[in-house]
């Protein structure tokens, strides 16, 4: 049963039908099934009604039970759009130490950077993303979006129509 159910919320989490995922997580709740899945599931229901905050606590709890890097990013990820950026650029720092391919998570990471006002860090996180075969237009935006915070107009519509 547990199988079917899981089945069924990933549809459903497909189509967006967020009434119908919890419900199913609720099934998933009473059968026994509350692992590091159904909290990371749990997390994914927050973060589509935009309560971050609650969805970082669940995808916490997820990274708590099993270290999965999807929890990592999904609690990186709520922790910026809560706005608790010193806590997400932790966070995503060690995602990004652990897989550094992941332009997802070096993009994140940079853009905590900038909301810290560490400018330099994002400089250089770009360069090392855009020295690598990543895909460049997220890189060029970051770098953009930290031209236009130091004054540098010109500067900043080249990397955006780079981008």
């Amino acid at each position: 049963m547990g199988q079917a159910l899981w089945d069924l919320y990933e549809n459903q989490k497909v189509k967006g039908l967020v009434a119908a995922m919890r419900q199913t997580l609720s099934k998933l709740e009473k059968s026994g099934q509350t692992d590091a899945r159904w909290f990371n599931a749990m997390g994914e229901i927050a973060i589509l009604e935009k309560k971050y905050s609650v969805a970082a606590r669940y995808f916490r709890q997820a990274l708590d039970e099993t270290e999965n890097p999807v929890y990592e990013l999904n609690l990186g990820n709520a922790l910026f759009y809560a706005g608790e950026f010193s806590a997400a650029q932790k966070v995503l720092a060690s995602y990004n130490e652990k897989h550094p391919e992941d332009i997802h998570g070096l993009v994140n990471l940079a853009n905590c950077h900038l909301h810290l006002s560490e400018l330099d860090v994002v400089k250089s996180l770009c360069d090392s993303g855009l020295a690598s075969q990543y895909t460049k237009a997220p890189l060029w935006n970051c770098l953009g979006q930290r031209e236009y915070l130091m004054g540098n107009h010109a500067n900043a519509w080249d990397y955006f129509d780079k981008a």
